[in-house]
């Protein structure tokens, strides 16, 4: 006989049933305290979506509900923060990168599917594209006929895709019909442009930034470079229109003209203290180059970095208008686990001399003071008016064609009637001609403006 007591099987089920009741329990408490959601929202955010799918007057799909009542959360809070859900997440990543994946050229305005010129060393030339090549097909999807407001996106869709895969084109060159194949990969949209010596008399090189990207400040040291070798002794660096991007590469680029000192500083609001970006001996390149830049009221987030630490440590003058005033950085948030990002405004920004830029700061209570209305106010204020200021964004927002396809897009576009924007030359550009004159030590000596 067996001296140890026998548990009736009913006893053990009804124990292991007790232990993983409560273990869900546990996990579903945890779950709410880690997320902070309270079990009353919870369950007012399940029923709703219920009753939508079950009442709404027209279907309703379950995912994308959830995805708007998050965006709706999200854009609640200011207008820099964003839910971003994953169809748009390629798209913002592609951004921040500045680079997508796809074979790389650039279609001629108002003339379908034909190409202006492929990026040099792009998958595009690598095939054989030419300047003024109709693309026909892509792997057998037609491209002619379509709507010329959905070309574009329709192309992109086509030729864009996961680097290492191949496409076949179908191409027509002078009435000959090719065809090709190129293998897609990475293509970097640059993010400095328009590098040229503009006074030659007096050796001012110039360049424009149009957004801090992960590259940014390799370009602008490229750059800088060639402009040094052309002879340059003076840069005018236009920051016109740059509404931000990257903080890291805004201190960076203000670190290659500052040896020494505070760049600016962040603030998050669990923190009594500011954390300092100093400058980084190592990282200054240019400690005496003379530099001007040019700014206007859309020059915003990480440009007013740049521009807000070269003022206030006396590096630079500013010409233009005063900028936007966004005093406040953005943390992009990922989960391995789940395929949307988040952008988040987690901290405040200060320049080195402890200025919020932040449009609106204490405007309320002092009305009166010009620093209520944000920004960082230009050294030396060049105003422009409507039209004009159009056409120098519209100028400097076309695209630069590379060296060795210039003489043949131009050919392109005498026969093809195209129109190539380029941006306006300082005679036709006072903010630009100002700041050129300012380099060249031939303008206003003293400053327009105020602080």
């Amino acid at each position: 006989m067996d001296p140890t007591p026998r548990v009736p099987a009913w006893l053990l089920v009804m124990n292991l049933l007790l232990a993983a009741a409560v273990g869900i329990l546990g996990t579903q408490v945890w779950v709410l305290s880690s997320r902070g959601l309270p079990a009353k929202e919870l369950e007012a955010l399940s029923l709703v979506h219920r009753q939508i799918l079950e009442s709404y007057v027209e279907p309703q799909e379950g995912g994308r509900l959830l995805d708007r009542a998050i965006e709706g959360m999200v854009r609640t809070l200011d207008r820099w923060s964003a839910y971003i859900p994953p169809e748009r997440v390629a798209g913002f990543e592609e951004e921040n990168r500045g680079a997508y994946t796809g074979i790389g050229l650039l279609l001629a305005p108002g003339l379908g599917a034909t190409v202006l010129f492929p990026f040099p060393g792009s998958p595009a030339e690598r095939a054989g594209i030419r300047v003024g090549d109709r693309i026909v097909q892509v792997d057998g999807t037609e491209l002619a006929g379509i709507d010329p407001a959905r070309l574009v996106q329709e192309a992109q869709k086509v030729l864009r895709g996961p680097a290492g895969t191949r496409l076949r084109l179908t191409v027509e060159r002078e009435g000959t019909q090719l065809e090709l194949e190129a293998e897609r990969a990475e293509v970097r949209r640059r993010s400095v442009r328009w590098i040229r010596l503009i006074d030659t008399e007096h050796r001012v090189g110039y360049l424009h930034v149009t957004a801090f990207q992960q590259d940014t400040v390799a370009e602008v040291d490229a750059a800088l470079q060639e402009l040094l070798r052309q002879g340059a002794r003076a840069v005018v660096l236009d920051l016109r229109f740059n509404t931000g991007g990257l903080l890291d590469q805004a201190i960076l680029l203000a670190n290659r003209f500052l040896p020494k000192g505070n760049l600016c500083s962040t603030r998050r609001r669990d923190r009594d203290t500011l954390e300092a970006h100093d400058a980084r001996p190592q990282e200054c390149r240019h400690p005496e180059l003379p530099v001007v830049l040019l700014v206007n009221e859309e020059t915003a987030s990480a440009s007013e970095v740049v521009a807000g630490a070269l003022q206030d440590h006396a590096r630079a003058r500013l010409v233009g208008t005063r900028t936007y005033g966004k005093g406040v950085v953005q943390t992009i948030y990922r989960w391995k686990s789940l395929d949307f990002r988040l952008r988040l405004t987690t901290a405040h920004y200060y320049t080195p001399k402890g200025r919020n830029i932040q449009r609106g700061s204490g405007a309320e209570s002092r009305p009166q003071d010009p620093g209520a209305r944000g920004g960082i106010p230009a050294d030396v204020v060049v105003e422009l008016g409507k039209e004009q200021n159009e056409r120098v964004r519209g100028g400097l927002g076309a695209t630069e064609i590379p060296e060795r396809y210039r003489e043949q897009v131009a050919a392109f576009a005498q026969t093809s009637g195209v129109r190539l924007e380029q941006p306006l030359p300082p005679a036709e550009d006072p903010q630009l001609r100002a700041a050129v004159e300012l380099a060249a030590g031939t303008g206003p000596a003293t400053r327009e403006g105020g602080r």
